[in-house]
């Protein structure tokens, strides 16, 4: 047996080289972290691919990686370029309107239409709002948010791919041998084996709830609305269905946030059956989904309002990943507190 002595020294050897481990991963450390997201949410059609293969772990990992690339890259690859072409096109055609008369022409219209409810909003406040101004500053403002925002400074197409190409391999390896190692990682660990599976299997409800709950729910809201908005004939429809399925998170506003000012956008311009379309759709087939569906698939002991903030919060700092990891670690603190309340409390109070 080893002395008390040999164990500390071996401790701090074995803390130092794991300290030195995570400095040389920390690059890829995000990419780690996704590849562990998608590796849970794709393990369940994975386990099928192993009983399909016999247990052969190599090909079925293979099979998954693949099923991943074609299920979901591509298909997100093609939604982004066409967004970024109509994106592109909807930045030239607002800026060369701004230049127009036709720009002015619609917020004089604008103004007349809202001139009845203005009278009464500023009757109240007791001042003038001088909407012609603010309309032109904030369509000014948009138009050199989004030509400033492009598609173009989004991608760095080198280190794009080449951090790509590393997730695929760690997803593979994650495939074959991700179960193994969660096991030994369970094994070796100093706390109790079933607090860490009940922190497991928070982790996992929540990333199945954000993934199938929150993502789900908005993409068939984005989807339709996106097909909504092309019925009508609403330029850049891709582009404001996208900006629809990030609308669809945000609690109380959801997907009114872009369907209103649509449905004012085509009041003003006197698309009276286009307003009247997007109204009742919107309310019947969209709002219909997020109060069906999301109940359903979001199974978190998460509150909503924390569930909220995670979400935005994670994406302010860990960026677009912050959507999946912002979630996981509010379940994390979520079973760290069950479990310091139903055990170290209760044993406290006896």
């Amino acid at each position: 047996m080893p002395s008390s002595l040999q164990k500390r020294a071996f401790i701090i050897l074995l803390l130092f080289f794991l300290g030195l481990g995570l400095y040389v991963v920390y690059p890829f450390l995000m990419i780690l972290i996704l590849s562990c997201v998608v590796a849970a949410v794709f393990y369940p059609l994975h386990n099928k691919f192993l009983q399909w293969t016999r247990n052969r772990k190599n090909l079925s990992a293979s099979i998954s990686v693949v099923s991943f690339i074609f299920f979901l890259i591509i298909p997100v690859a093609i939604i982004l370029s066409l967004v970024a072409a109509q994106l592109t096109s909807l930045i030239q055609t607002l800026t060369q309107s701004l230049s127009q008369n036709s720009a002015y022409e619609l917020i004089e219209k604008f103004q007349n239409f809202s001139e009845p409810i203005l009278v009464n909003i500023e009757k109240f406040l007791g001042f003038k709002i001088e909407l012609s101004t603010i309309t032109s500053r904030v369509l000014q403002w948009l138009a050199q948010f989004l030509a400033t925002y492009s598609p173009e400074v989004f991608f760095k197409t080198t280190s794009f791919l080449f951090n790509f190409f590393i997730m695929l391999i760690v997803l593979f390896y994650l495939f074959r041998d991700g179960k193994d190692f969660l096991e030994r990682l369970i094994r070796l660990s100093p706390i109790q084996d079933n607090y860490e599976r009940h922190l497991i299997q928070e982790t996992k409800k929540t990333i199945y709830g954000v993934i199938y709950g929150n993502f789900l729910t908005g993409l068939l809201q984005a989807i339709l609305a996106t097909i909504g908005f092309y019925i009508i004939g609403l330029e850049g429809a891709l582009v404001w269905g996208f900006v629809t399925f990030f609308m669809s998170f945000i609690p109380l506003i959801g997907t009114s946030g872009v369907l209103v000012p649509v449905i004012i956008s085509q009041l003003v311009q006197a698309n009276y059956w286009q307003a009247a379309f997007i109204t009742i759709y919107g309310a019947v087939i969209i709002g219909s989904i997020d109060n069906l569906l999301r109940p359903i698939l979001i199974k978190t002991n998460i509150h909503q309002a924390w569930l909220f903030l995670s979400l935005f919060g994670g994406l302010a700092v860990f960026g677009a990943i912050g959507l999946i990891l912002g979630p996981v670690i509010m379940a994390i603190i979520t079973a760290l507190i069950h479990i310091y309340e139903t055990n170290f409390l209760e044993e406290e109070a006896s």
